[in-house]
């Protein structure tokens, strides 16, 4: 086997295991929150101008979960990208 063949396994299976993570994070996460909501009064809305407790935590799981998987393909495309021009 090739040592590019070898570095392409890693990455893809790198970024099997961000996509695994992710999903298990996200499991995690909305069973938590599901549990929260069914126990308590966090998830009904206040008064008008102000939204529930629990969203403001959802912004930032959602923001973590796009920036993981956006820095994720970056990090793929832009390692793969560099090597195949290197070499030839």
């Amino acid at each position: 086997m090739s040592c590019e063949r070898v570095e392409e396994l890693i990455k893809r299976l790198a970024l099997g295991f961000v996509t695994l993570f992710l999903s298990g994070f996200l499991v995690l996460y909305y069973s938590i929150r599901k549990l929260i909501c069914a126990s308590t009064d966090l998830c009904s809305p206040g008064p008008w101008p102000r939204t529930s407790d629990i969203s403001s935590i959802d912004m930032f799981v959602m923001i973590f979960v796009v920036s993981v998987v956006f820095f994720s393909v970056l990090w793929y495309f832009s390692s793969s990208g560099t090597e195949k021009s290197d070499r030839k």
